[in-house]
């Protein structure tokens, strides 16, 4: 029988010490802790032409547990384009990654795509540390701008990539870019680290799942939350900013924004003129208040396409005859003050011209 020494059971047991001791070390983790749950408030504005500028408010959150192995981002916010040209736009963003499987949500169309992400499903593999990584890219390619404070927390702020952002833990808790022009802030208004994150906070909406195409190969295998119920949208059909967009491609997306909602403004108004006039005509004859707003219905349809939002000011509430006369009264005053400015919106060949027509009855 073959006698096991005792100092070579000693040298076996410290080995596997030492081995367990480098796993516990070298594992997959994207973050500096182990969960956390951060809500942010998003705030910008910035002039769009001479006469329109734009504000940006809205709210982002991320939720992730397992060092980031599991987290979900979402975020929303409203485009308002302030001026004699108003509109108003919700854009929304939802997107979860589990275990190198993302998931993105596409609100306007009611899907999901579905895809692998090979460099994180990698890094799983391997027990790479993209906490480590991340801080060594920053080193090696940002600018260390120095130390701030944000709701208490201490943390480092980087430039890197156009973006000011301050981390801790390697948690965003600010960022600050532009986007065509316009600087956005997004600033953490709660955080909270080592929670107990559940479930429910992964969810889904139930749309419809498409599998990505091209280099990204799309996985077949079920995941829990494809029949969650739908979470509350919070959230943006594209991020809020992109790393890759040069000066010159801002100033050309911001000069495609403001020439396709010129157009639309100026299609528009010569249709809201003549729906106004059918509801002059037809308030006349109302006899209460459901007939009166049968009668503004097309109205509000051309000024809800218009800004993006539901001008309920222009609702009825109340068709007595004082109320029917001041209704008379002021929608005729509008008639005659588009009128007047057609000419001036027929020649008008951009945004500013538009604005300039319409200067007038802001005031």
């Amino acid at each position: 029988m073959i006698q096991i020494k005792p100092y070579f059971i000693l040298f076996f047991v410290g080995l596997s010490l030492i081995v367990t001791t480098l796993q516990a070390d070298t594992f997959y983790k994207v973050y500096d802790t182990k969960s956390a749950l951060v809500q942010y408030e998003i705030k910008g504005s910035g002039d769009m032409t001479d006469n329109s500028s734009i504000q940006v408010e809205g709210s982002a959150s991320l939720v992730f547990r397992d060092w980031g192995t599991m987290k979900l981002y979402k975020e929303k916010y409203i485009e308002s384009t302030v001026g004699a040209a108003k509109h108003t736009k919700i854009l929304s963003k939802l997107t979860l990654e589990d275990y190198g499987t993302v998931y993105e949500v596409d609100f306007e169309k009611e899907k999901i795509e579905k895809r692998i992400d090979p460099l994180i499903r990698e890094a799983l593999r391997t027990g790479k540390d993209l906490s480590t990584q991340n801080s060594e890219e920053l080193t090696t390619k940002g600018q260390k701008l120095g130390r701030i404070s944000v709701l208490g927390y201490p943390c480092e702020e980087w430039k890197h990539n156009g973006k000011k952002i301050c981390y801790y833990k390697g948690i965003p808790l600010q960022e600050e870019f532009s986007v065509l022009g316009i600087t956005v802030t997004k600033r953490a208004v709660f955080f909270e680290m080592d929670k107990n994150i559940s479930d429910d906070s992964f969810v889904l909406p139930t749309f419809e799942e498409d599998e990505s195409k091209g280099y990204l190969l799309a996985e077949n295998s079920g995941h829990a939350t494809q029949n969650a119920k739908e979470s509350n949208q919070m959230i943006m059909t594209a991020p809020i900013s992109d790393d890759n967009l040069s000066l010159q491609d801002e100033n050309d997306i911001r000069d495609e924004l403001t020439t396709d909602l010129f157009h639309k403004q100026k299609d528009l108004l010569p249709i809201l003129l003549v729906e106004m006039r059918e509801a002059r005509v037809c308030l006349e004859n109302a006899e209460n208040k459901i007939e009166a707003n049968e009668c503004l219905a097309n109205v509000l349809k051309i000024k809800e396409k218009m800004s993006g939002e539901v001008d309920e000011s222009c609702k009825v509430t109340l068709w007595i005859e004082s109320a029917k006369e001041k209704k008379l009264d002021k929608i005729e005053e509008r008639i005659l003050n588009m009128k007047r400015r057609m000419p001036c919106i027929r020649r008008s060949q951009n945004l500013d011209d538009l604005s300039a027509c319409m200067q007038e009855e802001l005031e």
